[in-house]
């Protein structure tokens, strides 16, 4: 873009690149209940920053893009 970073909020110091409409090499995590998913949104929230726009010096601009993908597995009891 016209010099925005792509930051992994999940990894700190890792800055990405674009690449044809894809963010390479970030970080993914597993959480097995909501709370420990809502614990990892809120940490990757909390590092979000945000800076002047070139075209405005009194607003500034960040966006978050968040992916979550949901799986389930179904537990077959076995007999004993």
């Amino acid at each position: 873009g016209r010099g925005e970073k792509i930051l992994d909020l999940l990894q700190a110091g890792a800055e990405l690149s674009l690449y044809q409409s894809q963010v390479k090499g970030l970080k993914e995590v597993t959480a097995s209940t909501i709370q420990e998913a809502e614990t990892i949104v809120s940490n990757g929230l909390q590092k979000r920053t945000t800076a002047y726009t070139g075209s405005n010096n009194r607003s500034s601009r960040s966006h978050c893009i968040i992916n979550i993908r949901v799986s389930q597995t179904q537990i077959t009891p076995t007999l004993d």
